[in-house]
């Protein structure tokens, strides 16, 4: 907003003079008593320098022109709820909401929240174009007082609000709704609102300026519609003027809640870029340089140890002998910095104790718990899956052995004692340490030794909703160890100390998922579909077998998802080039679509597959005309799904095409687990082949942006795709999986 408008206006904003006389004068009073106190405060810290202190000041305003005793603010939030006033009048129900009687909740943590929220409205709304921002914080106040459903967001902010400065509190909130991103999307949405109000303050953000787009009068007109679209852009400002060019991350919430991963359209990690350069550039430079940036942002994350981005082998150095000579103090915060570049997770994280420390044999150990859906299977199938655990331990170097013992009497250090003793550190030495790069380190190391990021993912104590690929993943534990060890032994030789880690002592198991099948269990599965293919008295039976065993031999071959219609058209099967099209699921940003390089088992299957529906057809062309029209206009030319049972319906033989649902209902108990394990038992079969872990995440679609294995950036073909193919063969002969012919007319 260029002018400050006058006080006057101002308050008519926040108490309209259509409002009663009673809720104005409650709402200006509430003003005046909760947020004039704390506002003298922050300006002396610097905060809240475009509110003059006499804007809050009403008592001149109320007396003059309401002129009238005070009255309760519970009656004039009665009367704005009884004249359906709460929405328009944002400002004044927020000031006026009581807490109700049956709520267990602070009052006083209440009214200081309330305060600082109202004064950071009053604050934007002087800035001019936060409108949204404000109406939806205020509404989150006066629903935290009157809707029971609301209340625990109060419970989840922090205490004492004004005994901080907002950029701490920004910092603060943000860490909390990290680790509040599993609560239900209520809480989530409360705090985000909340959040965005205090941040938009704390970092002097301007707002978004909206442009409606004018269209013709009359879009009939001859003369309109031969004219050519030209777009209209509307220009946001730059964040600093230092730096046009900022990033800032719109939290969104998973809207799927699937078993092992999402199947839908999934939101993703949206990001808005501002770049002041960019409105000098041509529309096509706009589009081609977001796109180019959004590639980047985790491509960048792989680059070398020298990157501007990641922490050097000069930091770590610096980092681990400082930490392994501190002294006093300087103890706390140095073995608190070193867990989190042992555990590759940041401090908050680690503070709020998501994170167990304990001491066996003498010997310091991190524990967390590990668990994925796939993990628990029914008590019939003990004897047929391998076990696994739920919690994996990993060793500290011995020299953090007191420090251990001493975590469960001291506090952990605040992020400012860390940044001072990581300052001495950047001073003396020269290096670029800070908190983000030293949690950072233990992926970017492990990224640049080849290492799975489902494995770093495990170490790091991620959950299987934050990578997808664990939850397929039956990762042996001696293996997750071997790798942790090998990153803590390397950065401490090179400073030349010993972490004295352990070795491996343990019985061999996994973690993860259980669907990792024995050659035994999975022949005797596959025999097992295969046995009705001998019964030839009813082609209707017959072929709905046969189109079970085609869809578990081709799922295996390429990984592909339980959804309905399974394997898509005919035509994504190109048996010259011996590929086939996946399109198994969607994302936001682009379709999750893959072409693989298919296995020689699966194409033979694939081909007499085609050679069953002919065959069908021809048995079918007098009985069921409608059967053989399927089969050859509808399916073998890509106007239909591929994979079709054959059902009667009053009579008549149709075809219906499948769902999960259907297939589950066909193969009854012969099917107990669940309908995906060819992902997962196909993960676990080529991390075992040591194939390389980035052609595994391209092949299954478990890549993530910026990682797309053919995408523009990387350096992986269809070549790599090939020999993934032959990896798979090999699996296929192992455990004796053959194709087989369909029907055949005799």
């Amino acid at each position: 907003m260029d002018t400050l408008p006058n006080k006057a206006d101002f308050l008519s904003v926040l108490a309209p003079s259509d409002l009663p006389g009673t809720v104005r004068k409650a709402a200006l009073h509430q003003l005046q008593q909760l947020c004039l106190p704390i506002l003298l405060d922050y300006q002396t810290q610097g905060y809240f320098t475009n509110l003059p202190t006499d804007y809050l000041q009403v008592d001149d305003v109320v007396e003059t022109k309401i002129n009238t005793q005070r009255d309760d603010t519970a009656e004039a939030f009665a009367l704005l709820k009884t004249g359906k006033m709460l929405t328009a009048s944002y400002f004044a129900s927020a000031l006026t909401a009581p807490l109700e009687e049956n709520y267990e909740l602070d009052a006083k943590k209440f009214e200081q929240w309330r305060a600082l929220i109202v004064l950071c409205c009053c604050s934007l709304q002087l800035a001019g174009d936060h409108n949204n921002a404000i109406e939806s914080a205020l509404r989150e106040i006066r629903l935290i007082a009157t809707d029971d459903k609301h209340g625990p967001v109060l419970n989840l902010l922090p205490n004492a609000p004004h005994a901080k400065n907002l950029n701490e509190l920004d910092d603060e909130l943000g860490t909390i709704r990290e680790l509040s991103s599993k609560s239900s999307p209520l809480l989530q949405t409360g705090l985000a609102r909340i959040a965005v109000v205090i941040r938009s303050v704390a970092r002097n953000r301007k707002g978004i300026r909206r442009q409606r787009i004018e269209t013709d009068a009359n879009p009939s007109d001859s003369e309109n519609n031969s004219r050519p679209y030209t777009p209209t852009v509307t220009l946001v400002e730059p964040d600093d003027e230092q730096d046009p060019t900022s990033v800032e991350r719109l939290e969104n919430r998973p809207t799927s809640e699937d078993i092992d991963e999402s199947s839908e359209v999934t939101p993703g990690s949206v990001y808005r870029v501002r770049d002041g350069q960019l409105r000098r550039k041509e529309l096509t430079l706009q589009a081609l340089h977001g796109r180019r940036v959004t590639e980047q942002m985790l491509v960048r994350q792989k680059s070398l140890p020298c990157s501007f981005e990641q922490a050097s082998e000069w930091d770590i150095e610096q980092l681990i002998k400082h930490a392994y000579e501190a002294q006093g103090a300087d103890w706390q915060v140095a073995n608190w910095i070193l867990l989190s570049l042992l555990t590759g997770r940041n401090f908050a994280w680690l503070a709020q104790q998501l994170i167990s420390l304990d001491v066996r044999q003498n010997t310091p150990f991190f524990w967390f718990e590990h668990q994925v859906p796939a993990g628990v299977q029914a008590s019939f199938l003990e004897s047929v899956l391998p076990p696994v655990i739920e919690t994996l331990h990993l060793p500290l170097p011995s020299h953090m052995l007191k420090w251990v013992e001493s975590t469960h009497s001291n506090s952990p250090p605040t992020a400012e004692d860390l940044r001072a003793w990581l300052a001495k550190i950047n001073q003396t030495k020269s290096t670029r340490l800070t908190i983000g790069r030293i949690s950072r380190y233990l992926e970017h190391w492990m990224v640049n030794q080849g290492v799975d990021q489902a494995v770093i993912s495990l170490i790091r104590g991620q959950s299987h909703k934050e990578r997808p690929a664990l939850a397929y993943m039956h990762q042996n534990r001696e293996s997750v160890f071997n790798h942790y060890s090998h990153f803590v032994n390397s950065i401490y030789q090179t400073v030349n100390l010993s972490a004295n880690l352990p070795t491996f002592k343990g019985a061999p198991i996994a973690l993860g998922s259980r669907l990792h099948f024995s050659e035994k269990i999975l022949g005797n599965f596959f025999d097992l579909l295969a046995s009705p293919l001998a019964d030839i008295s009813d082609p209707v039976r017959f072929h709905n077998h046969y189109v079970i065993y085609t869809w578990n031999l081709i799922s295996f071959s390429t990984g592909h998802r339980d959804v309905n219609a399974p394997l898509g058209l005919y035509g994504d099967f190109n048996p010259y080039q011996k590929t086939w099209w996946i399109s198994d699921k969607e994302r936001r940003h682009n379709l999750a679509a893959r072409t693989l390089v298919i296995p020689p088992t699966a194409i033979q299957q694939a081909k007499l597959y085609k050679e069953h529906l002919k065959n069908i057809a021809s048995l079918y062309r007098l009985t069921a005309p409608n059967i053989a029209e399927h089969c050859e206009e509808q399916v073998l030319k890509s106007n239909a799904n591929m994979l079709f049972f054959l059902e009667e319906q009053d009579g008549n033989l149709k075809p219906i095409d499948l769902t999960s649902g259907r297939i589950s209902s066909f193969l009854e108990n012969r099917l107990p687990w669940a309908k995906n394990w060819a992902r997962h038992h196909l993960r676990t079969e080529l991390s075992l082949r040591s194939v390389n872990p980035e052609v595994i995440d391209g092949w299954m679609g478990h890549e993530e942006l910026g990682e797309e294995a053919l995408g523009p950036f990387s350096i992986l073909s269809i070549c790599d795709f090939q020999e993934l193919a032959n990896k798979i063969e090999e699996i296929l002969t192992h455990y004796q999986i053959e194709a087989l012919p369909g029907w055949k007319t005799r």
